[in-house]
């Protein structure tokens, strides 16, 4: 399938990629400085001397950290156990030796002044040592998140805690405080890398003679992510989204084995699966149980990263830090969704890609800018037997790990580990009340910043209760189905004006309908004849009715659809 000299047009590509990309940072940084792009500036000096929060203390010798290749330092970690004060002054007890060091992240470069870096723990001679810290299974890959756009902090732990949760595997973290070269950085989230391993992605690991046989089905880590970072083995997909009007199509990365290490079979097995798979969901009868696209993935994986990124309305997702991988077919080893990776855009956090509206769907965001979601999702949700596993799935977690008493108590929880050292770090980087990238909002108080997550969390659940796609197993979803190819309300809740966004996959004539909680009409209003495609109805009389929750019928020649819709307070 490849030739021989593609490995080194691939690598060839990626690093003109990844020069261009240095260059566009180079001139950003140099010719607008003051525009948030390409901040610089060092924390704010204060007096560092405890924490209740484990601290870090990386030394470098005078070194500057690069993005590439990693620098040699030592790093302390003190941590005298749970409650107990740990002082800057203490020995060491968690951790102390050599590491490798190196900034990590893309965008976050250009905007944050507050550094995120990739971690190796080392012995003496320089090779990897495998460690546990602060309660982490032993391993030598770590990161140290600056969450500097997420203001609460607390939106990575808390999205991953639920995936863990939820039963898949996501990086365990920890909060924690840094210390670089005798300097206080902040509050960082202390997490493991994404990885093959026992204790991280569970997979077979691949070595240079796995090349025939089952040996050689797995395992792979993919990605779906910027093609900034280190080059890998990468392939362009043979399908585009017809959303997609950038008419580029998604590029597949492996991130596992490294591009140095994957041999050529394993390049051409993962990625011929991986257009099998594209095949199958593209082609009829895309949802056979046998033949279709059930053979190549792990649908309840599928299920499960669909709905936290959607509850989670996480702007990168499916297109940017999204990852999959597969095991060997004796160990059942079908493409499987996860883990899960940067949500510090999520949970209405963004001010753009309507990232802060708690209604709408995220993978109808092939439209945004540079996102190049693939198809799969849309056609997925065409299979009424997905669709199905996703109501159910959803349901189940709705009395667990999403329901609104275990997520406000899951953020409070998280926002309370963090209420002495957040006064620290908003005193080294004084923005709360400013404009960050890429704020949607920017509220005075650490307190503001964590109710807001509550309150869009709510409001969020109650859109996807109800808007979640129905199948057309029932009668009357097959209806609405047929009706309305989409229908959102927006913004719920509102204590205003109501907007109606649906898509007709039919000229037809359309009835909107408003019903209070005893059924009785409240709004009515009888369109014309509209053609096929969306269409947009506002109910201003909206802001005239007493709070409380409303249906909203939606009424075509061929069936209804209703929403729920709620009434808030001014």
């Amino acid at each position: 399938m490849h030739r021989i000299n593609e490995e080194a047009m691939c690598s060839a590509y990626h690093s003109f990629i990844l020069c261009v990309m240095k260059t566009v940072f180079l001139l950003i940084t140099l010719l607008i400085p003051y525009t948030g792009w390409a901040q610089t500036e060092p924390p704010v000096s204060i007096v560092f001397t405890s924490s209740d929060l484990p601290i870090i203390s990386i030394d470098t010798h005078q070194q500057a950290i690069l993005d590439d290749p990693k620098i040699t330092a030592a790093m302390g970690v003190i941590y005298n156990g749970p409650g107990a004060r740990n002082f800057i002054t203490d020995k060491p007890t968690a951790y102390k030796g050599k590491i490798g060091i190196a900034l990590r992240g893309s965008s976050s470069q250009w905007y944050s002044p507050k550094k995120s870096y990739s971690l190796t723990t080392q012995d003496s001679t320089g090779a990897n040592l495998n460690v546990g810290l602060l309660g982490m299974p032993a391993d030598n890959d770590w990161v140290l998140s600056a969450v500097y756009s997420d203001k609460t902090m607390i939106r990575n732990a808390l999205t991953y805690g639920i995936g863990r949760d939820a039963g898949s595997y996501a990086s365990r973290t920890h909060y924690c405080e840094v210390v670089l070269d005798g300097v206080y950085q902040g509050v960082y989230t202390f997490m493991e890398k994404i990885k093959q391993g026992s204790n991280r992605v569970n997979i077979s690991k691949l070595k240079s003679t796995d090349n025939t046989g089952d040996a050689v089905t797995g395992g792979y880590i993919l990605k779906l992510d910027k093609t900034t970072g280190s080059p890998s083995a990468s392939w362009l997909s043979k399908y585009q989204n017809p959303a997609d009007t950038t008419e580029n199509n998604i590029l597949f990365q492996v991130d596992y084995p490294k591009l140095a290490d994957i041999t050529a079979p394993q390049r051409t097995y993962i990625e011929a699966y991986a257009d099998s798979f594209e095949t199958a969901l593209s082609t009829k009868p895309f949802a056979d149980a046998r033949k279709g696209y059930r053979h190549y993935i792990n649908t309840p994986s599928f299920v499960d990263y669909f709905l936290l990124t959607e509850l989670t309305r996480n702007i990168d997702g499916y297109c940017f830090s999204t990852y999959f991988y597969k095991d060997r077919a004796s160990k059942g080893g079908r493409l499987t969704m996860g883990p899960l990776w940067d949500y510090d855009l999520a949970w209405g956090n963004a001010g753009f890609c309507a990232g802060d509206s708690a209604a709408g769907w995220v993978y109808n965001n092939a439209h945004c800018s540079g996102h190049k979601i693939p198809f799969w999702w849309r056609q997925l949700l065409a299979d009424s037997t997905f669709s199905q596993e996703l109501r159910t799935r959803w349901t189940s977690l709705r009395t667990t790990v999403l329901s609104e008493d275990s997520l406000d108590q899951r953020i409070d929880a998280n926002a309370a580990q963090l209420q002495e050292s957040q006064a620290r770090n908003y005193q080294a980087w004084p923005v709360l009340g400013t404009y960050v990238w890429a704020d949607a909002n920017a509220f005075a108080t650490y307190q503001e910043e964590v109710d807001y997550v509550k309150r869009w969390t709510h409001e969020r659940l109650l859109w996807m209760d109800g808007n979640l796609p129905r199948p057309a197993a029932t009668a009357l979803s097959s209806r609405a189905a047929v009706a309305f190819s989409d229908a959102t309300a927006f913004p719920v809740p509102s204590a205003t004006s109501l907007t109606v966004d649906y898509s007709l996959p039919q000229a037809s004539a359309v009835t909107v309908v408003l019903l209070d909680v005893l059924g009785q009409p409240v709004y009515q209003q009888a369109l014309t004849t509209q053609g096929i495609g969306n269409h947009e109805v506002a109910i201003a009389i909206f802001a005239d009715l007493s709070p409380g929750v409303y249906s909203l019928r939606l009424t075509s020649n061929e069936g209804s659809r209703t929403l729920r819709v709620v009434r808030s307070a001014l």
